[in-house]
C-alpha cells in the first residue's frame, strides 16, 4: 500500500458561526474534520495579524471538536517580535490555559524571519503525524513501511542574495493607518475582501 501524505496550508478562518461562513471558510473546516492531519494551529502573539490574543484563542476552542484526537501543535509565530519570555502576563495565563484544558496540544515558537525553530517544527510534526497513522495502524510492517518513506528536506540555497521578510505597509497600525483586517471589514469581509 503506497501511502501519500500532503501538506495544506488552508486559508485562514474567522471566529464566526458556520452559518456566516463563506464557501473557501467551509472547505477549510471540512478537511480538518475529514482528513487524517496533524493540525498546525498559529497564533501571533505580537497581535499584528489584525486579531488579538483572545480571539485567536476562541477561534481555536470552536473548532477543535474537529480535530477529533488529531495532535495539534500551537505554533507561536513572530516569536523575534514577541514570544513567551517577553510577553506580559495575561497572554501567558491565556495560553497555559490553553494547554490545560486541551490535552493533546504541544506548543513551539518560530520566527520566519530569523529562521528560529522552523526545522524543529516540520520534525515536530513529521514526528506526531507518524505517532497518529501507528496508532491507527498497529502493524509492526505498516510501521516500518512509514518510518522508511519519511525524510524531510531543507531547500538549498540558490544564490547569495539576501532576501529580508517584507510587511505591507497596511499592516502597520500607526494612529492613522488602518490594519488589513480594518479594510478587510470594510471591503465586506473575508473571502470578498
Amino acid at each position: 500500500m503506497n501511502n501519500k501524505w500532503q501538506i495544506i496550508d488552508s486559508p485562514g478562518i474567522l471566529d464566526h458561526p458556520i452559518e456566516e461562513m463563506n464557501t473557501i471558510e467551509m472547505q477549510s473546516i471540512c478537511s480538518f474534520a475529514h482528513l487524517d492531519a496533524c493540525i498546525l494551529f498559529f497564533i501571533d502573539l505580537s497581535e499584528s495579524c489584525g486579531y488579538n490574543i483572545e480571539d485567536q484563542i476562541s477561534l481555536l476552542k470552536n473548532t477543535k471538536s474537529l480535530f477529533k484526537n488529531k495532535p495539534i501543535i500551537i505554533v507561536i509565530s513572530k516569536s523575534d517580535i514577541e514570544n513567551l519570555n517577553n510577553t506580559d502576563n495575561v497572554k501567558k495565563s491565556l495560553i497555559n490555559n490553553l494547554l490545560n484544558e486541551i490535552k493533546q496540544l504541544r506548543i513551539i515558537e518560530i520566527s520566519s524571519k530569523n529562521n528560529y525553530n522552523t526545522e524543529e517544527l516540520k520534525k515536530l510534526a513529521c514526528e506526531l503525524f507518524t505517532e497518529y497513522k501507528l496508532k491507527q495502524n498497529d502493524s509492526s510492517d505498516k510501521i516500518n513501511n512509514i518510518l522508511s518513506r519519511m525524510h524531510i528536506t531543507t531547500p538549498n540555497k540558490r544564490d547569495n542574495i539576501k532576501r529580508v521578510p517584507v510587511q505591507k505597509p497596511t499592516l502597520m497600525n500607526d494612529d492613522n493607518k488602518l490594519t488589513a483586517k480594518d479594510m478587510q471589514d470594510e471591503c465586506g469581509g473575508s473571502g470578498v475582501f
